[in-house]
């Protein structure tokens, strides 16, 4: 028998979904809703963001009670397609762009049963919003300091002085650093360093590193350096936060 072509066989699925969908009620407003998904996401606005990914679900679920455990993964895919495309609005390297989508993409094929896959829903929110609002530049109004603050996103692991960045714009230095402290209420070093730390905080917290090795890779002169900018923005040395982690996740682990 003569194996169908891909024209064949896509023209049979389309025609079976045109069939489940066509008076499927929700369906009109499925794109809108993403729409409103992903708007939600960039203002993080969580609870909007919650419970319009629960509207999705609850379609998603009424067109296909009998496969929700493979639709809902499809639609997590397109979310993760959608959110970085816009990521790449935000400054953020393309590596990081794609190893955030592929290491998201593998967590959704991990996931086996429905009740996995819509707690997993939520979590991409959580995550996508605290990709936005901890991990990226604010979106500055002034286009120069955007294009610092894009520059400095690109460059989180090279020593950062504001002569260098100054040079990648064009401008004076003494006129970005005026402009800098002016638009975004901080130096470009002190902005620089508030980067490496929420950045130095994910390692602390996912990875075995070293916290010297951390400092190293972000580029600060000396663990000690890095010890005391981390204090100064989180309250706690590198070490207190890493144990402070620890202690957490074994005091859940206890109570679950």
């Amino acid at each position: 028998m003569k194996e169908s072509t891909y024209e064949e066989r896509f023209a049979r699925y389309y025609m079976r979904d045109m069939e489940q969908s066509q008076d499927q009620e929700g369906i009109q407003l499925f794109f809108q809703l993403q729409e409103e998904l992903m708007d939600h996401i960039t203002r993080s606005h969580a609870l909007e963001a919650q419970k319009t990914m629960k509207k999705l679900q609850v379609i998603l679920r009424k067109r296909a009670p009998e496969a929700i455990e493979t639709a809902l993964p499809r639609f997590y895919l397109t979310q993760v397609a959608l959110f970085a495309n816009e990521l790449q609005k935000f400054g953020i390297s393309p590596v990081k762009i794609f190893c955030f989508s592929s290491a998201s993409i593998e967590l959704i094929y991990s996931w086996n049963t429905e009740k996995e896959m819509v707690e997993g829903g939520r979590w991409l929110v959580e995550s996508f919003i605290d990709m936005i609002s901890e991990r990226l530049n604010p979106l500055f109004s002034h286009p120069i300091v955007s294009q610092a603050a894009e520059y400095i996103n690109h460059h989180l692991e090279e020593p950062i002085e504001v002569d260098a960045v100054a040079k990648e714009i064009g401008i004076s230095p003494s006129y970005l650093a005026k402009l800098f402290k002016q638009e975004a209420g901080m130096t470009v070093k002190q902005f620089s360093n508030h980067r490496k730390v929420v950045e130095a905080k994910y390692y602390l917290q996912f990875s075995n590193k070293e916290i010297a090795q951390i400092a190293d890779q972000f580029s600060f002169c000396n663990q000690s350096y890095f010890t005391k900018v981390f204090k100064d923005q989180m309250g706690l040395t590198p070490k207190q936060f890493r144990l402070s982690l620890q202690e957490a996740k074994k005091s859940y682990q206890e109570s679950s």
